[in-house]
């Protein structure tokens, strides 16, 4: 084991040459590999170093204990036996720290939480689940981010990332399923539910450039529905792109394309016809009917008229005092 403690020891002092030469420092990705694996092995030689210090130092007490006098033997004793619990110690702390790690344990980590079985309460805890872990990382000193959510009184799905060094080494035994038994907020006659969450921690990839083939990929655009007309029914709203071969699937807003405006006003209008609208408007004169507003038909299947008080059929006046509401 001091071997190769002394491996690493080496190892360590020529990564610190290595940063301080100007060939190295001018390579960005070099000086971030170098300084990422001398951060790996900077607490194994601080325990190595101490260890030697503290072996030396209780050499030196068992010397003065067999050639010292009456008093300073005395003080070797109590030395010695302080000495020999630190080291001991940190024998112990060596043999961990030399115990082979996850590449990935210094990585930030992506976490996904889902509600499971529970209704509303199951949403409830996978929102106390995120509060925890948030909480967790401002202790460390870590930065999180949300990336999703779908909140439904609780959190439905929440996606989130974890920034800060060693995240994934301690958060990595954090995936599966949770349980929770207890009194929820929703419930009104103090019965105990259980419910249940999951929990999927990923540690971060590095970025790596790949050539995607566009033919494998599939792309669906949404189209909202409803009331509106035809802005809210032909306007795309959200776009979905599939990666065939791996069943990767990216979903994704669209945003919705207008007219360009000038001085970030509202969109330029048509030109009105002659007569219409104040006076002095309209002296360009223009086909007949270019600058009106279609009104869409009844008839179209693919139009929704909104539900408005000029768009009621005859049948169903608005004003209440209405003859044809008094026939009966």
């Amino acid at each position: 084991m001091l071997e190769r403690l002394a491996e690493i020891e080496a190892r360590y002092d020529e990564l610190n040459r290595m940063l301080a030469d100007p060939e190295v420092t001018a390579d960005h990705r070099r000086v971030q590999e170098i300084a990422q694996e001398r951060a790996g092995i900077e607490e194994i030689v601080e325990l190595f170093r101490l260890w030697r210090d503290a072996t030396r130092e209780l050499d030196e007490a068992k010397v003065l204990l067999r050639e010292g006098d009456d008093e300073m033997k005395d003080m070797a004793r109590e030395e010695i036996d302080r000495l020999t619990a630190e080291t001991e110690r940190l024998d112990r702390d060596l043999k961990l720290a030399l115990v082979p790690k996850d590449p990935a344990d210094d990585r930030n980590v992506i976490v996904e939480i889902r509600a499971g079985a529970g209704g509303d309460e199951a949403g409830l805890f996978a929102a106390d689940l995120f509060g925890m872990y948030q909480r967790y990382a401002e202790r460390r000193g870590w930065r999180t981010e949300i990336t999703s959510a779908n909140e439904a009184g609780g959190y439905r799905e929440i996606d989130f990332e974890i920034v800060g060094r060693g995240a994934y080494s301690r958060l990595k035994y954090e995936s599966g399923v949770h349980r929770v038994q207890r009194v929820p907020a929703t419930e009104a006659q103090g019965r105990i539910h259980t419910s249940t969450a999951t929990v999927a921690v990923m540690p971060e990839v590095d970025e790596v450039d790949v050539d995607i083939n566009w033919n494998d990929v599939r792309i669906d655009i949404f189209h909202s529905g409803g009331a509106g007309g035809q802005n809210v029914n032909k306007v795309a709203t959200a776009v979905r792109m599939t990666h065939m071969p791996s069943g990767i699937v990216v979903p994704g807003r669209a945003l919705a394309s207008q007219e360009p405006r000038e001085g970030g006003g509202p969109p330029a209008r048509a030109p009105l016809p002659v007569g219409a609208g104040e006076a002095g408007r309209g002296a360009e004169r223009v086909p007949q009917g270019a600058g009106r507003q279609r009104r869409p038909c009844r008839e179209d299947p693919h139009i929704q008229l909104p539900a408005g008080p000029h768009h009621r059929p005859p049948h169903q006046p608005d004003d209440p005092r209405h003859p044809a509401r008094h026939r009966r």
